[in-house]
């Protein structure tokens, strides 16, 4: 089971994917990752080939997880307004300073700290003054002013800095993690993404990675969340939080309980 916290900016939490009479709305299925399946397609045969021709048809979410996939993301959206009826987005927003500080698995290209030889120096007490300001200013801005461009005109779901939050909260054994400077790039920066992505794009719906249950509790996590949620730039005043729990991300209305 995953969990999540839906964080939307409408008077009332409304699930994205409900459409309204009991059934979900069309998923955007992305023209890209069908194109990158065919040579496997072409080449395969039997199950193996039904199976991939499915995933073809299936819609994924869209990775920003670097400050140059956001050209592409433009175009992805470019081409989703043409869908009618709207078809719903999904995008995943991955490139906090300090990314992934339990592991060096998906590091991501800003850094609160640099090594001489340019790679990530995510152990390093501090503000993280220098890398929040190019996550702020070269990252989420640009992001919110694409989405800004199709506010009201299709359903947008965002997932917001996976691993992030619960990271903080259980891997304070991890030196990356337990970094003042990494700790303030994920409540701060999460904060921003938030608070600027719902004031230029209101209707957009997003979510909060919150771990899973055999992970961390939900109670933990949620009070990193709240550190996040309570941006000391701006605070919406209409905003609700509605813990879900999901069987898988992102949730569809099947999936879900929604509550206030």
């Amino acid at each position: 089971m995953l969990s999540s916290l839906a964080l939307s900016l409408s008077a009332v939490a409304k699930n994205p994917f409900d459409n309204g009479s009991g059934g979900t709305v069309p998923l955007y299925v992305q023209p890209s990752y069908a194109a990158e399946l065919q040579s496997s397609i072409a080449s395969s045969q039997g199950l193996v080939h039904d199976n991939l021709q499915v995933m073809a048809n299936t819609s994924t979410a869209f990775w920003v997880d670097t400050k140059a996939k956001i050209p592409a993301m433009s175009s992805m959206l470019q081409q989703a307004a043409t869908k009618s009826p709207p078809e719903l987005v999904t995008i995943v927003v991955y490139d906090v300073p300090n990314r992934d500080c339990a592991s060096n698995n998906s590091v991501g290209d800003i850094c609160c700290y640099y090594y001489p030889d340019g790679s990530c120096n995510r152990e390093k007490d501090g503000d993280c003054s220098a890398g929040l300001a190019d996550y702020d200013t070269n990252f989420i801005a640009p992001i919110a002013a694409e989405l800004a461009k199709y506010e009201g005109k299709m359903p947008i779901v965002l997932i917001i800095e996976p691993d992030s939050l619960p990271n903080i909260a259980t891997n304070q054994g991890v030196a990356a993690c337990a970094s003042t400077a990494t700790q303030a790039a994920y409540t701060k920066g999460i904060q921003y993404a938030i608070t600027t992505i719902s004031q230029k794009a209101p209707s957009v719906t997003m979510y909060l990675d919150a771990a899973h249950g055999n992970w961390v509790r939900a109670s933990r996590t949620a009070t990193h969340a709240r550190r996040a949620r309570s941006s000391p730039r701006a605070r919406p005043s209409r905003s609700s939080v509605g813990p879900t729990t999901c069987s898988r991300s992102p949730p569809s209305s099947r999936d879900c309980r929604w509550r206030r």
